[in-house]
């Protein structure tokens, strides 16, 4: 037996010995590889450092007999070695859209994982493995590390950019109607805009000829015309909102000369 049977590397076990005798002159001699193969140390409770996990044979030897070999084996755990850093792919999303962390560097001991946080090193316990996938809701830094029984090592990190999505406007606005000549403030209702969006107004049709950006743009129109907003940014464009704007007719003045 081996006490204990179960040891981290650079750790020590003490072997031992159960039932037999030992004859005069003889000792109890320990080998690895086979009984009788090579040899390791002599004693009845000797302490070893193995470096990996080994298989260790005893038996009794003097000038008279040789007894037979039981045996014990000794399990080393490897310890693990620092990342040296953590990626993505992408690196940059979209809301809903997922990314692949990945690990260079370091290695993984016996009964070690890969495992991952978010907040702190070792804080929110996220995700395990060399290459999970997620679909991070807003922009998060992770930290990845090795665990395992005999080690933790340090964390290596990196930040994913979520890029948020704009939404629709419920509806459109103005001041209509109005005189020729006169302005109109469009306005906008309902709908947000994502990452690096702006809302783009359009005439003729959604999306068609290109007029003005901005929440609440001042325009002056010729004529009768319906106008088209929508939000436009770096991971959607969103449906239109349409709001027509009336030029109100001229009236009419009447002269009269009498006589």
């Amino acid at each position: 037996a081996s006490t204990p049977n179960v040891i981290c590397q650079g750790n020590s076990t003490t072997l031992s010995i159960t039932v037999g005798t030992l004859g005069a002159g003889a000792n109890w001699n320990w080998y690895e590889g086979t009984c009788g193969g090579t040899y390791v140390i002599s004693g009845t409770t000797p302490s070893i450092t193995p470096t990996t996990t080994t298989t260790y044979y005893v038996r009794a030897e003097n000038m008279c007999n040789t007894t037979i070999c039981s045996s014990v084996t000794i399990s080393v755990n490897t310890y693990s070695t620092n990342p040296t850093s953590a990626a993505s792919t992408p690196n940059v999303i979209c809301q809903g859209n997922s990314t692949t962390l990945s690990i260079t560097g370091g290695t993984l001991g016996v009964g070690a994982n890969w495992n991952w946080y978010s907040g702190t090193c070792g804080g929110t316990y996220v995700i395990s493995g060399s290459n999970p996938v997620l679909i991070p809701t807003s922009t998060t830094k992770y930290y990845v590390r090795a665990e395992n029984v005999c080690n933790t090592t340090i964390c290596v990190s990196v930040t994913i950019i979520v890029n948020t999505l704009s939404t629709a406007a419920i509806s459109a606005s103005s001041n209509s109607p109005i005189c020729i000549g006169a302005s109109t403030n469009l306005g906008i209702i309902g709908g947000s805009l994502g990452t690096a969006a702006s809302w783009n107004w359009y005439e003729s049709s959604c999306g068609g000829t290109y007029v003005i950006s901005g929440i609440a743009p001042v325009l002056i129109p010729t004529t009768t015309t319906t106008y088209y907003v929508r939000a436009e940014g770096t991971c959607n464009s969103t449906s239109c909102a349409s709001i027509t704007v009336n030029i109100a007719p001229s009236t009419p003045i009447s002269w009269s000369n009498s006589p």
